[in-house]
């Protein structure tokens, strides 16, 4: 029971980072780790600390390699985001950007990218 606290959002997390889909994971993986641990706490007690230890450090371990994809899908987000905007604002231009301009495209697509990343 307590492995699936965690297992079943695992799960789709995972299956949202290979199709190559942004997940929110921050909020979520913090209350499924409770779950579990609550759940393994209820039927185990206080008498298993090691094996409790080693199932946070499991799901931190999933938890940190899907927010690992996650970064990465955010990035291809940010960069595609990035050359259509650069693109679209030269074709209105008809020809190219100033520096500044693109310097401050860059540096909106940066914000931007650090608010999905959760950064």
């Amino acid at each position: 029971m307590w492995q699936q606290r965690f297992e079943e959002p695992r799960k789709s997390w995972a299956a949202e980072s290979q199709a190559g889909r942004p997940v929110a994971l921050g909020s979520a993986a913090e209350q499924a780790e409770k779950a579990a641990l609550g759940a393994f706490d209820a039927v185990a007690g206080q008498s298993c600390e090691a094996q409790r230890k080693a199932l946070q450090d499991a799901i931190r371990k999933d938890v940190l390699r899907i927010f690992q994809e996650q970064r990465v899908i955010a990035e291809r987000q940010a960069l595609s985001s990035l050359s259509r905007k650069l693109v679209k604002k030269m074709t209105q231009r008809g020809g190219p950007l100033r520096i500044q301009e693109k310097i401050d495209m860059l540096q909106a697509e940066v914000q931007t990218y650090k608010v999905s990343a959760g950064g």
